[in-house]
């Protein structure tokens, strides 16, 4: 076997390893970050409205706001799939 060969596989194998535990940092930290979102969401858009006047400004603010509640967490939504369309017409265009 070829030196280049057997450096090619040590590499392979070295990248798996770390690709394994860099996906799941990424994995978790992602979780995290739905799960913020969708809580933080939950918040603005029903449990605010049914709590009462709290003298904070920016709770306040929340629990009065009809529009920027709704437009943030769908305009998010929006943009993932704009984004994966682009990385999808991407893959086509480099594999074609």
């Amino acid at each position: 076997m070829h030196p280049q060969e057997r450096f090619a596989e040590l590499k392979t194998d070295q990248r798996r390893v770390n690709n394994n535990f860099a996906t799941g940092c990424c994995g978790i930290c992602l979780l995290f970050l739905v799960f913020t979102f969708f809580g933080a969401s939950v918040f603005t858009i029903y449990i605010s409205k049914v709590l009462p006047e709290t003298g904070n400004p920016l709770l306040d603010t929340i629990r009065e706001d009809h529009h920027y509640c709704y437009l943030i967490p769908l305009s998010l939504m929006t943009t993932y799939l704009f984004f994966f369309n682009n990385w999808l017409a991407m893959k086509f265009f480099r594999h074609a």
